[in-house]
Parts: C-alpha cells; sequence; structure tokens
C-alpha cells in the first residue's frame, strides 16, 4: 500500500508539471477534449505560481485538492464494571485523524468524475469513486416546454448515501448519522429536480453490512450497530458477504430559497444536484426530504443479530427516514437547524433515531473570520432487551447488551474559522447509555469525550 501511496504523490506533482508544458510528445493535440491554449503562468501577489486550470494527458480539465485532520482528544474509560469495563485504552494525546487527496476531472460539459483517497499509517484506500451524467435525459429535450422545468442526472459509482449531513459543524455525528449514514456504498442514483422547488431519487446499491463498530467516544468501546461500508471491489462476488442482495434506494423532497421570497431555485440548472449539498451552496434556504432503503439481511447478519431474533426469525431489512432543515442568513448572522429521524428494522430487532443539531455563525473582524457556536442532542431507543448481562457474562452476551442499548448523546462546543478552509473546533460530548445489567453492574458508565479538531483544506 506504501507503494500506491507514492504512485498518487508523483501523479500530484506530475499533473501540474504537465500543465505548464513538458516536452512536445506530452502535449495534448490540438483535436484533443480542450483545444484552447494553456492561459499565461504569472505569479500572483503571494509569490505563487498559478495556472487556471490542470491538465490530464487526455487533456481534460482537472481539480487537485485534500485534507488534513488533527486532533487532540481525551476520553473517559470506564474501570469498574467487571467483564462491562471498556476493553480498550481510551484515546488520549494528538493523532493525524484524517489525509486526504481529491480528483475532480470534467470529462464533458455533462460528465463529471471524483476520486479521493485517504491515507493513514498503514495503507491508502479508495474512499470515493463516481462519475456524474447531468441533464442525461432532459438534455435530449423530448419535451421542449419542460426543459427548463426538470433537470436529471445519474450518479454511479462509491459514494455518501445522499441523506449523509455532510457539512455538521462538529467534529463528530449524531447517533443516528453513525449508525444509519457513516459510510459509503456502491451505487446507481437517479435524480429528477422538478418545477425549481422539488426533487425525486431512485437507486440501487450494494447496501452496507450491518457490524457493531460504530463509535461513540472515538474509541472501540461501548459501540453502536453501524451500517458498515461493504464490499465495492469485490461486490457480491466477496467470500465474507454471502448471500447479499441489491439494495434499492428511494427519496423526495422540497427545497426552498429563502432568500428571495420563495421565487428563486436552489438546483443548479447545470451541475448534479445532491440534497447533501444544500448546504454547501446556499445560506438561505429550507428543506424537507424522506429517504427510504429496503434490503435483506445476509447469512452473517442474521448470525450477528441470532440473540435478538427469536423462534419467529425473520430476513427484514429496512430504514425510513426524514429530514427538516433550515439555514436563515440574518446579515449580521448565520443561523442554522437540522432535525433527523429515522427508523431501522434489521429482523426482529427495530431502532428508533432522532437528533437535532442547531448553530450560528458571527462573522469577527480580527485574528478569526469567523466563530460557531453549537449543540446537539440524539437519541436512540430499539425495542429488544437481549440477554441480561452478568457478571460472569460471555463475549456474545455482551454484544446485544451493546446493540440493544437506550442511548443519548448531547455534543455542545465552538468551531472558529480561522482563515478560509481553516478551522480548530473544540468539542465536548456526553453519552448517556442504559445497558441491560444486573447489580452489582451499572447501566450506566463514563465515556464522555473531549476534543480538539483542527481542519485544513485547499
Amino acid at each position: 500500500m506504501n507503494r500506491i501511496a507514492a504512485i498518487f504523490i508523483a501523479l500530484m506533482f506530475a499533473w501540474p508539471l504537465e500543465a505548464q508544458g513538458g516536452s512536445e510528445s506530452e502535449v495534448p493535440p490540438a483535436s484533443g477534449p480542450n483545444k484552447e491554449q494553456l492561459p499565461e503562468v504569472k505569479p500572483d501577489s503571494g509569490n505563487i505560481v498559478r495556472n487556471d486550470r490542470v491538465l490530464s494527458r487526455l487533456g481534460f480539465d482537472l481539480r487537485i485538492g485534500g485534507t488534513l485532520e488533527f486532533e487532540f482528544k481525551r476520553t473517559q474509560r470506564e474501570e469498574d464494571q467487571g467483564v462491562f469495563s471498556a476493553p480498550s485504552r481510551a484515546h488520549y494525546g494528538l493523532d493525524l485523524d484524517k489525509a486526504s487527496l481529491t480528483l475532480s476531472a470534467m470529462l464533458r460539459s455533462n460528465v463529471h468524475a471524483n476520486v479521493e483517497f485517504e491515507f493513514d499509517e498503514d495503507d491508502a484506500q479508495l474512499d470515493e469513486g463516481y462519475v456524474t451524467f447531468i441533464n442525461p435525459l432532459t438534455g435530449i429535450e423530448l419535451i421542449p416546454r419542460l426543459s427548463d422545468d426538470v433537470h436529471d442526472n445519474l450518479l454511479i459509482g462509491l459514494e455518501d448515501p445522499f441523506w449523509r449531513n455532510t457539512k455538521r459543524v462538529s467534529e463528530s455525528y449524531s447517533l443516528l448519522q453513525n449508525s444509519l449514514a457513516r459510510d459509503e456504498r456502491m451505487q446507481a442514483i437517479y435524480t429528477v429536480t422538478l418545477f425549481d422547488f422539488a426533487y425525486v431519487i431512485a437507486g440501487i446499491s450494494n447496501g452496507a453490512s450491518l457490524a457493531l463498530d460504530g463509535s461513540v467516544d472515538e474509541t472501540e468501546n461501548y459501540p453502536i450497530l453501524q451500517d458498515d461500508r461493504g464490499a465495492h471491489f469485490a461486490g457480491f462476488d466477496d467470500d465474507d458477504q454471502i448471500s447479499r442482495r441489491i439494495e434499492t434506494v428511494l427519496g423526495a423532497g422540497v427545497a426552498f430559497d429563502l432568500a428571495s421570497g420563495y421565487s428563486a431555485s436552489v438546483f443548479p440548472k447545470n451541475a448534479a444536484f445532491r440534497p447533501m449539498d444544500l448546504q454547501r451552496l446556499h445560506k438561505d434556504f429550507a428543506h424537507f426530504g424522506v429517504w427510504f432503503t429496503s434490503d435483506r439481511l445476509s447469512d452473517n447478519e442474521r448470525t450477528l443479530l441470532a440473540g435478538l431474533q427469536g423462534a419467529d426469525a425473520t430476513s427484514q431489512k429496512w430504514r425510513l427516514g426524514g429530514i427538516a432543515e433550515m439555514v436563515l442568513d440574518l446579515d449580521g448572522a448565520v443561523l442554522g437547524a437540522r432535525f433527523e429521524y429515522a427508523h431501522a428494522a434489521d429482523g426482529r430487532l427495530k431502532r428508533n433515531f432522532w437528533s437535532l443539531d442547531t448553530s450560528v455563525t458571527w462573522p469577527i473582524a480580527y485574528f478569526i473570520d469567523s466563530m460557531t457556536p453549537f449543540a446537539r442532542y440524539s437519541s436512540l431507543r430499539g425495542n429488544r432487551d437481549g440477554a441480561l448481562v452478568t457478571g460472569a457474562a460471555i463475549q456474545a452476551v455482551i454484544d446485544t447488551a451493546l446493540m440493544t442499548a437506550d442511548r443519548a448523546q448531547f455534543t455542545m462546543g465552538m468551531s472558529l474559522e480561522l482563515a478560509q478552509e481553516i478551522k480548530l473546533i473544540f468539542e465536548f460530548t456526553h453519552n448517556d447509555e442504559s445497558f441491560h445489567v444486573a447489580a452489582p453492574l451499572s447501566s450506566r458508565v463514563d465515556n464522555d469525550l473531549y476534543l480538539l479538531a483542527l481542519h485544513i483544506g485547499w
């Protein structure tokens, strides 16, 4: 994997050199995708040589970006609960949480490709890889009178689920997002926007694999069930994911631009629309949406849930969720609020989630561009208790207690924008769980999180 990382780093430096000229054999021919001459390279006021575009070897426009995320975290560790004590050492110290490299290419005016790699101390992995076709059907103008009112796009590849909260202010995720939207999945998603305010989404995916590895405090202690990232290279031929089926994905919603008296559209006409991009593109909007997925439990997932199924076990696996969010620009401050609800059914295990995120952003003239205090409350309630955990419980019994626990989580903090794409985040998360345990074990454990994060993007 280190060899792979070295190749990507070499490519990152090779493309800018190629854009500036290179040997005659490396210059894209005039008949290629970009026929225009390269712009003149001029130094800017910061004495940095820049180019308006970077070109691939085939002459396609490229955009290169990346992120670095550092964290200093302190997590409480429960040590006085016998078999129910924290099995892992709690994190304490400075981490390089994320390093990524993103490549975006405009293959045609209506075809875009995006690839993102993430790196850690051991390897590099493909985090996202997808292609988007913009107006593949409506661009044909089969019905001319609707061409200005109806637009569509088709996304194929490895990407986040469209209900993910990608622009949350906090570093951590809500219980709902952590369980049902944290990981990417292989998918083909078709989206239609209608009359500047409504959208409909339909598609299929490889789905996700139910696993007990969702973190609530940046450790492996007291995890929650999570729709985990499934196989995307091997797909349905992966030997570890037997009896998988295609997942159906549906969604619909409405969105309004509040800045112009509900008359303008928040939907781009010549770019792909995704509900999770709204907070990135707009400051004044209201959005209400629903989403639904339907799948079947695999053999591995039925084994994981065996202690909760009972004699009337089923293979049903579906999720239904709703989102209501609003961002208001009040000239002096930007207010944000997002409410989410979801119901998840996995065999006989049913879980209900809800969360409420709030924030307010104030611009600051000196030293700091803006400051954003934020708060979030999220809740998880299930319909099963599982086996009672005693002082002599085995790991399988402890796992059922983790999967069925009722949980609540409160997060509060402050995000400081030091400069464009440079943020410092202070955050505290209080976890309140209720586990099915017998005395003298306690149903509540100490696992609160203190976090300081530095985000740098380019």
